[in-house]
């Protein structure tokens, strides 16, 4: 049958599986900054702050590439961490020279 006829009385929509999210219009955005990077022979250490908004560390990745233009890519073997107020994220150092890295959420 249709919901809609020549009677505007009698017309309706049906709206199925609907989902509200609540965008916290209020709240503050989460935002990351990388605080500090190290690098040794083998490996690579960010410490990234966490302020305002609530993230897991699933849903972090830590990223790179060779020059900026080119497409980052994910970092092979990275783990994350929660600590103090973000995170440390720490991967094998990529022996291709200069990298430059980027926290994706």
């Amino acid at each position: 049958f249709s919901s809609v006829s020549d009677n505007r009385a009698t017309s309706f929509g049906l709206v199925d599986n609907l989902v509200v999210h609540d965008l916290g219009a209020d709240d503050e955005a989460s935002a990351l900054e990388i605080t500090t990077i190290s690098v040794s022979e083998n490996s690579v250490e960010l410490h990234v702050s966490l302020t305002g908004g609530e993230l897991l560390p699933g849903q972090l990745s830590l990223q790179a590439t060779a020059a900026l233009g080119v497409a980052f890519a994910d970092v092979a073997g990275a783990s994350v961490e929660t600590e103090a107020g973000g995170f440390k994220i720490t991967a094998p150092a990529l022996n291709t020279g200069q990298q430059f890295y980027r926290v994706k959420f």
